[in-house]
């Protein structure tokens, strides 16, 4: 929501009043479908238009807000290589986009 909120204010704009938060997917999408709601959600996960004609996606380019991302282990338990491998890419191209941009730093 906090997302939602910095858009609208990065904008100029006063973000909606009225306000429904559901990680459901379908939930969303048959809220959307009744055109009266709007919807953010990242462009791999919109439901493609052939499954629900009523909805069309709407590519707008939302200001640089960048938010932390956390990579979680259960103690005492063994990652397997596959696990290794991601967290050390994850780490890799993390300190890539911090040598290329020291802002991602600034907390949110």
């Amino acid at each position: 929501m906090l997302l939602l909120y910095r858009a609208f204010g990065a904008r100029g704009l006063e973000p909606p009043r009225r306000a429904v938060i559901t990680g459901s997917r379908s939930l969303r999408d048959r809220l959307v479908a009744t055109g009266r709601y709007l919807s953010i959600s990242a462009g791999y996960s919109v439901t493609p238009p052939a499954n629900n004609p009523l909805i069309k996606p709407l590519a707008v380019k939302l200001p640089d807000l960048r938010r932390p991302i956390v990579l979680i282990t259960l103690r005492n338990r063994t990652l397997s290589p596959l696990a290794e491998l991601f967290i050390k890419t994850a780490r890799e191209v993390a300190k890539t986009v911090a040598k290329r941009n020291d802002c991602w730093r600034q907390p949110f």
